[in-house]
C-alpha cells in the first residue's frame, strides 16, 4: 500500500492542475493571506455536497525570482504552516476542510468560507485581482467588529499557549483570517513553535531574525518581540507583544507602531525607543485600552499580561461584544438559557451595524429553525433586523432562511409573530414571494381554530389592503370573511370579521359590493345587539362612501325590507335604535329624491301637487250638496302640463322614459272623462228613511 501510495503521489504531482480541483468548484478570488501574501484564496464548493468552502491555492511559478535554495526553504515553510494548522482544532483558529494537495504548478488546500486576510481588509491588496482589490476597497471595520476580532484572538492565543503549548510566532495581520460571517481566525502557523520547556515554565525556540534570507521565509519582523527577534528562545509573552502591535496597527489605520520591515538595525532603534514609551504615543488606541497596549508593547516580556488577562481588560466590556460571545457559546446551553437570551437579543441587535447583523447574528440564530420550538424566540429578532435590511439584503441573506418557517403551523406563535409582521414581510419581499409564501400565512390563520390569532389577522388586514390587488381581496379575502361571518364561530370574531370587512369595502368596486357584500348580510341569522350593529355599519359604509353608493332599485327591493325589521328587535337599545332609524330614513330620503334633476318638477310632481286643491274642491261640492257645474264629479286638475318641461340639463334615458310613462297616465285618465261619484244600495235607503215624511 505504501508503494501505490507513493506512485499516486507521483502521477499526482506530475498531472497538470491540482487534485483538490476534483473535489471542488473553484470560483472568484476572494482574498490572499499567509507569509508575504503568497496564498490566493479561492470561493469554492465541494462537488458532492454542494457545501461552500474557500480553496486556498500556492502558485509555485511567483517563487521564479527567488534562488533555488530560498525556494525550498519558502516552499518548505508554508507546507509545515499548513501541516501545523490541520491538526489544531479550535472555534477561533481556521478550520481546515481538504487537507493540502500538491501538484507540479501548485499547492492547495481547502477551509471553512472566508473572506480574506486581516492584511487585506487594512489596504493591503498584494496578490489579488482587480475585481477582489476593488470590492474590498474602501472596507472600514465598525469599532464591535474589531473589539471581538482582538477577543476572538486573545481566546485563540490562550488555547494556543495553555492548551496546545505552542507558539504562534509570526502574529500578524497575514496571519488572521476573516470568514464569511466576519469572525477572525488564527492562521498563519508557518513558525509555531512547541514548548521546548517545562510545563510550569514552558520555553519556546526563536527563528532568529536573518537579513541574508528573504523576509517572506521569516516572521513578520515589525511584529515580533525584540527577545524573539534578537535571541534564540522565548516565551509565549512574544506572542502578546505581536498582540500589542496588532492593537495599534488597527486603530492607526494599517500603520505599525515599528516601520521597519526587513531592515534589523532599524528594528533595533524603534525597540530601544519603545522603553520610553508613553501613553500620549498611543492616542489613536481607545482610550479604555491605551494603559494594557503599553503593557503589552513593553520590552521586559515578564510584565506582560497573558492571553487570559488581557482578555478581561475594560476594553472588552461592552454590550455588542458580550452579545456575540455569547451566541459563540450558545451550542453548550440548554433551551431555557437561550430562551432567555433571545428575549434581549433584539434590543441588543438594534445597536449593532447592519454587516454584523446580517453576516454574525442571522446565519446564527436561524440555526434554531430545526427546532419549532425555539422559532418564536429567534424569530422576533429576525424580522426587526429584516425592517433595517435592503430589499437586496433581505432577499439574498434573510429570505430563504424564513421560506421554511412559513410552511409552520405549529407552535401557533409563529404565526401570530408573522402577522404581526406582516408589513415588513410584505415590504421586503418580490411579488411573487408575496403571493405564495406570505398571504398565505394570513389566510390559514383566519381558519386555525385559536381565537387571538384569528382576531390578530382579522386587525392587520386592512392595514395591509392597500399592499393587496384587488383580485386577491376579492377571491380570497371576502371569502375567508364570509365564512367567518355566516359560519359557527364566536360573537367576538364574528364582530372583528364585520370590523375587517366594513374597513376594506373601500378596496372593492360598487357592483362586487351591490351584488356579493350586501346579500351576505341577509343571511345573518344572529340577532345579538352587536351583530346588529354591525351589519347597521357594513350598511352605512356602502350607503354612504363616495366611492359605493347603492342604487335606489336595490334600496326599494332588498336593503329597506332587510333593515326596516331589524328596527323593531328588542335586543337594541334607545341608542341603538335611533342609529337604525336614521339610516332607513336617509335612505327613504334618497330613494324619494326624484332623478329628473334640480329645480325642475316632474309631470308626476305636478300631478301630485294638483290633488291638494282637487280634494279641497271635492269637500266643498259634498258639503254644500253639489253644484257649481262638477256637481261631485272627480276632475284631472287643469294645472297638469300636457307635456314636460324643458329640463335645465339634459335628459338621461331613463329619465326619458319616465316622463314617456307619466304622460301616458295623464292622456289615459283624460280619455276616460271625469270621474262622477255612485252612490250604492244602502246609501239610497239611509237616504230614504232620513227624508221627511208627509204626514197629511
Amino acid at each position: 500500500m505504501e508503494f501505490l501510495g507513493k506512485i499516486y503521489n507521483t502521477v499526482s504531482q506530475n498531472l497538470p492542475g491540482n487534485p483538490i480541483t476534483r473535489e471542488y468548484d473553484i470560483h472568484k478570488q476572494t482574498g490572499s493571506a499567509g507569509p508575504g501574501l503568497f496564498w490566493k484564496v479561492f470561493l469554492a464548493t465541494k462537488k458532492s455536497t454542494k457545501q461552500e468552502a474557500s480553496v486556498w491555492m500556492f502558485d509555485k511559478k511567483s517563487l521564479e525570482r527567488f534562488s533555488k535554495r530560498d525556494r525550498e526553504l519558502l516552499l518548505e515553510t508554508v507546507k509545515r504552516g499548513v501541516s501545523n494548522l490541520t491538526r489544531l482544532r479550535h472555534p477561533k483558529i481556521l478550520s481546515v476542510v481538504a487537507s493540502l494537495e500538491e501538484s507540479r504548478e501548485s499547492l492547495a488546500f481547502a477551509t471553512e468560507p472566508a473572506i480574506g486576510s486581516l492584511a487585506n481588509l487594512l489596504g493591503c491588496h498584494d496578490n489579488l485581482t482587480s475585481e477582489a482589490a476593488s470590492s474590498l476597497g474602501g472596507f472600514e471595520l465598525f469599532d464591535v467588529e474589531i473589539k471581538y476580532g482582538l477577543l476572538q484572538l486573545t481566546e485563540a492565543l490562550a488555547f494556543l499557549h495553555q492548551s496546545g503549548k505552542q507558539l504562534h510566532g509570526n502574529f500578524c495581520p497575514e496571519s488572521i483570517v476573516v470568514n464569511r460571517c466576519g469572525s477572525w481566525k488564527l492562521a498563519g502557523m508557518d513558525f509555531c513553535q512547541s514548548n521546548t520547556g517545562s510545563e510550569q515554565c514552558p520555553m519556546f525556540a526563536c527563528h532568529t531574525w536573518v537579513e541574508s534570507l528573504p523576509p517572506q521565509a521569516q516572521p513578520r519582523l515589525n511584529y515580533l518581540a525584540p527577545e524573539a527577534a534578537l535571541s534564540h528562545e522565548c516565551t509565549s509573552a512574544a506572542d502578546i507583544f505581536s498582540l500589542g502591535q496588532l492593537f495599534y496597527t488597527i486603530y492607526n489605520r494599517g500603520r505599525p507602531l515599528i516601520e521597519s520591515v526587513a531592515d534589523l538595525s532599524g528594528y533595533k532603534r524603534s525597540v530601544a525607543a519603545l522603553k520610553g514609551l508613553r501613553v500620549s504615543a498611543l492616542s489613536c488606541v481607545p482610550e479604555t485600552a491605551r494603559d494594557d497596549v503599553k503593557l503589552a508593547l513593553n520590552c521586559d516580556p515578564t510584565v506582560r499580561p497573558d492571553a487570559s488577562q488581557f482578555g478581561r481588560i475594560v476594553f472588552f466590556e461592552d454590550s455588542g461584544v458580550s452579545a456575540l460571545q455569547f451566541m459563540d457559546n450558545l451550542f453548550q446551553l440548554d433551551n431555557l438559557a437561550k430562551s432567555q437570551f433571545y428575549k434581549g437579543l433584539a434590543q441588543i441587535s438594534a445597536n449593532l451595524p447592519m454587516r454584523v447583523n446580517l453576516l454574525r447574528i442571522i446565519p446564527q440564530i436561524s440555526e434554531e429553525f430545526a427546532n419549532p420550538n425555539m422559532i418564536p424566540f429567534v424569530l422576533p429578532t429576525i424580522l426587526q433586523i429584516s425592517e433595517s435590511a435592503s430589499e437586496a439584503e433581505f432577499k439574498e441573506l434573510i429570505l430563504p432562511k424564513l421560506l421554511p418557517v412559513f410552511k409552520l403551523r405549529e407552535p401557533v406563535q409563529i404565526s401570530m409573530i408573522c402577522v404581526q409582521n406582516i408589513k415588513i414581510l410584505i415590504e421586503k419581499c418580490p411579488t411573487d414571494d408575496t403571493k405564495n409564501h406570505i398571504l398565505p400565512i394570513l389566510f390559514r390563520s383566519l381558519d386555525q381554530d385559536f381565537v387571538e390569532l384569528q382576531e390578530l389577522c382579522l386587525e392587520t388586514l386592512p392595514t395591509v389592503a392597500h399592499m393587496l390587488d384587488y383580485n386577491t381581496v376579492k377571491n380570497s379575502v371576502v371569502s375567508k370573511l364570509k365564512t367567518l361571518i355566516t359560519g359557527q364561530c364566536s360573537l367576538k370574531i364574528k364582530v372583528s370579521a364585520f370590523m375587517c370587512l366594513g374597513k376594506l369595502l373601500e378596496n372593492m368596486d360598487k357592483w362586487f359590493v351591490l351584488d356579493e357584500v350586501l346579500p351576505m348580510l341577509q343571511k345573518v341569522q344572529s340577532r345579538e345587539p352587536a351583530i346588529l350593529m354591525s351589519v347597521l355599519g357594513i350598511y352605512k359604509v356602502a350607503f354612504s362612501h363616495p366611492k359605493l353608493g347603492i342604487t335606489k332599485d336595490i334600496l326599494a327591493s332588498r336593503v329597506l325590507p332587510h333593515l326596516v325589521p331589524l328596527t323593531v328587535e328588542a335586543s337594541l337599545n334607545l341608542t341603538q335604535f335611533s342609529a337604525y332609524m336614521s339610516l332607513v330614513q336617509e335612505m327613504l330620503r334618497q330613494a324619494l329624491v326624484p332623478a329628473t334633476g334640480s329645480g325642475q318638477p316632474s309631470i308626476m310632481d305636478s300631478f301630485m301637487s294638483g290633488l291638494g286643491p282637487m280634494q279641497q274642491q271635492r269637500a266643498t261640492n259634498g258639503s254644500s250638496g253639489g253644484g257649481g257645474g262638477g256637481s261631485g264629479r272627480l276632475a284631472l286638475p287643469s294645472n297638469v302640463p300636457t307635456t314636460a318641461a324643458t329640463p335645465a340639463t339634459p335628459l338621461s334615458l331613463e329619465d326619458k322614459r319616465r316622463l314617456a310613462r307619466e304622460q301616458e297616465a295623464v292622456d289615459t285618465m283624460r280619455s276616460h272623462g271625469p270621474l262622477r261619484p255612485q252612490a250604492n244600495q244602502q246609501q239610497q235607503q239611509m237616504r230614504a228613511i232620513e227624508a221627511p215624511k208627509d204626514l197629511t
